[in-house]
């Protein structure tokens, strides 16, 4: 790899975050009769924890006229929502998150998929293509409920979620 062709990124987000769950205090339903279904909800404001980088690759000389970059990050985010309120229709439970992604930018002389050139000279042409991939993990620790305002509720949850997403942008 040519070095002067590389650029690391640096980490691009980190911190600590409360998110302000805590004003989610009722989500009660309003019936047109004029009748209420209370659903208390008396969610808490729980820590945040999120580090994310990014590795670029511009015109490298394995892929001339195009940006290349890898991503990955981490989040761990608590359990806002109280045993008494759990709704297992809503995934409320402590999570670890992983997150991996892929850019590539044509541009200039590039083609895109080997068939679209990258770079038009008209303004009705793009000036780059770009395509992003991006998968993320979200591994939820178990969790009981006991004491929940319907009783059906109590017992141990478990959840896994997977996510992948793919995106093509246009450049003008």
């Amino acid at each position: 790899m040519d070095v002067t062709r590389c650029r690391l990124g640096s980490l691009k987000r980190s911190g600590i975050e409360g998110l302000g769950w805590k004003s989610n205090r009722d989500l009660d339903i309003h019936l047109s009769s004029g009748g209420i279904i209370p659903q208390p909800q008396q969610w808490k404001t729980v820590p945040v924890v999120a580090v994310g980088t990014e590795y670029k690759w511009l015109n490298p000389a394995w892929l001339p006229d195009w940006n290349v970059a890898v991503r990955s990050g981490y989040t761990r985010t608590e359990d806002p929502v109280p045993d008494m309120t759990f709704n297992p229709a809503i995934v409320s439970l402590s999570s670890n998150t992983l997150s991996l992604g892929a850019g590539f930018l044509c541009k200039g002389q590039g083609r895109f998929l080997g068939l679209v050139p990258c770079g038009g000279t008209s303004a009705l042409w793009p000036k780059g293509i770009g395509l992003d991939v991006a998968f993320q993990e979200w591994f939820y620790e178990p969790r009981t409920v006991t004491g929940n305002l319907n009783p059906t509720v109590n017992g141990t949850y478990h959840a896994y979620i997977h996510l992948g997403t793919v995106s093509v942008k246009f450049l003008f």
